[in-house]
């Protein structure tokens, strides 16, 4: 979470869209594949929209053929554009908005990589714990981590707190918890940006499974 060139409502708005990505864990317990599946079309359709936007709604001189077909596929892409301009932060508003196709491949890959039971702790990290961060950071402020200016203490401490939690909640392990909350709390401070968003999950489910592994067995 960055405290940096964001306003308070802006960067609630993104944490609540980023708590959607939740709603992937019971579609997977359900069936992995289509989990997937709905993920990759979420991607195609939202990097589609971008460059909609991109190359039309930021060009007015450039105009679409006014008919019913361009319209029914264009509407849609509209909705996804006026959520992605009122989430953007300023330095995004040139470019495509990377955030989303980030989260949805942190989620996709945690679905890939591991059984569902450790993936769904590291999508849980995901969704709630960069939440956690900056809510942490914003109401409780204090100083900014050494290895990140823009991310405070309190943010990773929040972040800990809950991803201990939600581990706690599958393992029954305290030890277990806090060795991965910790691990996804550093990763959440470290400034790697978008990136973050694949880290977290792959970080939560990789260290819940290696711990679970060697300390129970």
């Amino acid at each position: 979470m960055s405290m940096g060139d964001s306003s308070l409502p802006r960067e609630l708005v993104r944490k609540l869209l980023h708590l959607l990505i939740a709603l992937i864990v019971p579609v997977m317990n359900y069936s992995p594949w289509l989990a997937l599946s709905l993920l990759s079309y979420g991607v195609i359709l939202y990097i589609v929209s971008e460059q909609y936007r991109l190359e039309y709604e930021e060009n007015p001189d450039k105009k679409l053929p006014t008919n019913m077909l361009t319209y029914a596929l264009i509407h849609p892409l509209r909705t996804i554009k006026q959520v992605t301009v009122l989430v953007s932060r300023h330095c995004e508003s040139s470019d495509i908005v990377w955030a989303p196709v980030f989260l949805a491949g942190g989620a996709m890959a945690a679905v890939l990589l591991f059984p569902p039971r450790y993936a769904t702790v590291g999508i849980y990290c995901l969704a709630l714990g960069d939440t956690a961060a900056l809510f942490g950071g914003k109401i409780f402020k204090g100083p900014c981590l050494p290895l990140s200016k823009e991310k405070s203490y309190s943010g990773a401490i929040m972040c800990w707190i809950v991803c201990a939690g939600i581990t706690y909640y599958y393992s029954q392990s305290l030890v277990i918890s806090c060795l991965v909350g910790g691990a996804c709390a550093f990763v959440e401070s470290l400034q790697i940006h978008n990136a973050d968003n694949i880290m977290i999950p792959v970080t939560g489910a990789l260290s819940y499974e290696v711990l679970n592994k060697l300390l129970v067995g």
